[in-house]
């Protein structure tokens, strides 16, 4: 299947900057567009203007044809006809400055004409194009429609015997024009994140959208869902489109290492650092899922950069309370939580909170253990917090192995 993607505007919204080349989420749209399309497309059709976009896009590593619009005041309807002798059998069409999930795309591309949805919750729905429907056939479409059906999503999956060249305006020729004209099928999915970008403050409304959705679904305890992620979705939007997510990952452990050395002096401030690291420690996995630079290597690294700093922490406690004996009982077991997750993993090759979503609701997560031992430490109650890390994880542990057991057993 090939895929056209209509980048031929003139920046005029935008103070000259080109949409298509603008970063959300920590990359281009275009891009963003293309890597969420590459699995279902054996070659991308971009039709350009600018020459900004023109370079971009010859860049990009895949099978792929640019077609210059020299007449961009002519429609993106223009634009589409001039790719469209390119395509055969089934494409997608999408436009440049549309900003799409991943589950909109897995879902979209398995759909048929143009994707409608009559539950947009991300776009402004007196700006957005509206769509007639008769039955399952485009009749109408515009922004100022009185009476419509759904909102167009600029997402199309289409044939090239759909589209009809008769009875098409002269002139400047809209893609509405040219989609009603041939009463393209029209297919429903609702409710998901797109938006079509067209000012400065849509970009910044879809840079911070895409990272709320970066959060992952399952695996988060109590404090993260709660509070942890209400903060670092925030530090994440502000800093997706400037760092990279091995960064935020690095930076996340001076802070832990930092909360270990503060708490030899001062377990009160030193459990209040360890918190600000936790949350900070959500930060490396939004920003790379918001800006689709998520890696096994990553992963893994966090994962054990997360121990140390654990580790660290656990036997500053046990050195000013001097209680050693528990001190390495608590970070034994608290070692343990991970090891069985991990290990899970390993045998199973997927995650146990996405198959054991009871696994979700069992306390002693990592986010969890660290506010506690935050609460703890502002208490004064060092040993306490030691024996309690411990208890909890032997909790923890012992419910994972009873639920993978329940789970896995023939």
């Amino acid at each position: 299947m090939k895929a056209i993607i209509l980048a031929a505007g003139k920046a005029t919204r935008m103070k000259g900057k080109p949409k298509p080349i603008l970063k959300v989420g920590g990359t281009e749209i275009i891009r963003r567009t293309v890597n969420l399309l590459k699995n279902y497309v054996d070659e991308f059709i971009f039709v350009v203007h600018m020459k900004e976009v023109e370079d971009f896009v010859k860049k990009l590593d895949v099978k792929k044809k640019v077609i210059r619009n020299e007449y961009p005041e002519k429609g993106n309807g223009y634009s589409f006809l001039l790719a469209l002798d390119h395509v055969d059998g089934e494409f997608i069409l999408t436009m440049a400055d549309h900003v799409y999930s991943q589950e909109f795309v897995e879902r979209a591309v398995k759909l048929r004409g143009l994707v409608v949805d009559r539950n947009p919750k991300y776009v402004d729905v007196n700006e957005a194009t509206k769509v007639k429907v008769d039955g399952e056939k485009l009749v109408d479409c515009g922004k100022n429609l009185a009476s419509f059906d759904g909102v167009d999503t600029g997402f199309f999956v289409l044939r090239k015997n759909d589209i009809s060249l008769t009875n098409l305006p002269s002139e400047e020729l809209s893609l509405c024009d040219v989609m009603k004209s041939s009463r393209i099928p029209v297919s429903y999915l609702d409710g998901l994140f797109w938006m079509d970008v067209d000012t400065e403050e849509e970009l910044k409304a879809a840079n911070r959208l895409i990272v709320k959705e970066s959060v992952k679904k399952t695996g988060d305890g109590f404090v993260s869902r709660y509070f942890n992620r209400k903060i670092s979705t925030w530090i994440s939007s502000k800093l997706v489109n400037r760092i990279e997510p091995m960064t935020a990952t690095i930076f996340s452990f001076f802070i832990g290492i930092l909360s270990a050395l503060t708490a030899l002096f001062s377990p009160l401030i030193g459990g209040i650092v360890y918190q600000i690291s936790s949350i900070l420690d959500g930060v490396d996995g939004e920003i790379a899922r918001a800006s689709m630079k998520q890696s096994a290597f990553g992963g893994y690294i966090d994962s054990i950069l997360d121990r140390i700093v654990d580790f660290l922490f656990i036997f500053a406690i046990a050195v000013v309370s001097e209680e050693f004996l528990w001190g390495m009982l608590a970070a034994f077991t608290t070692t343990m939580v991970s090891y069985s997750t991990e290990k899970y993993k390993a045998e199973f090759k997927r995650s146990p909170f996405d198959k054991i979503r009871l696994l979700n609701k069992v306390p002693g997560k990592r986010d969890e253990r660290i506010f506690a031992a935050m609460i703890f430490c502002l208490l004064g109650f060092l040993k306490e917090l030691l024996i309690f890390l411990t208890l909890l994880s032997i909790f923890r542990v012992s419910a994972t192995i009873y639920l993978v057991k329940r789970s896995e057993s023939p």
